[in-house]
């Protein structure tokens, strides 16, 4: 699951990303980063997200951490158009 940790004054959160294994395989998953919101201009607000993924296996890391980043991209995209529906249906 994901810990975010917010500064509201700064529309600004922080996230790490606390995987689902066995507690003793955690140490190879380093995944956390950061987002802001930015206003946009006619009502709309970006999130802006920066962050590293690191895997911390042999052989097997890079690939990986091209799949966690998939999955990360995929999850907010999602919740981005959650939001914009929401979004809509207020405005409506």
């Amino acid at each position: 699951f994901v810990v975010l940790t917010w500064n509201l004054p700064a529309r600004a959160a922080t996230f790490v990303v606390d995987p689902h294994v066995p507690a003793k395989w955690k140490r190879y998953a380093d995944v956390k980063g950061t987002y802001h919101l930015e206003a946009r201009g006619g009502g709309r607000t970006a999130r802006v997200l920066e962050g590293d993924v690191a895997i911390l296996v042999p052989l097997v890391g890079p690939l990986a951490e091209r799949f966690a980043v998939r999955e990360l991209t995929r999850q907010f995209e999602g919740e981005a158009r959650l939001l914009e529906a929401h979004a809509r249906r207020r405005a409506a």
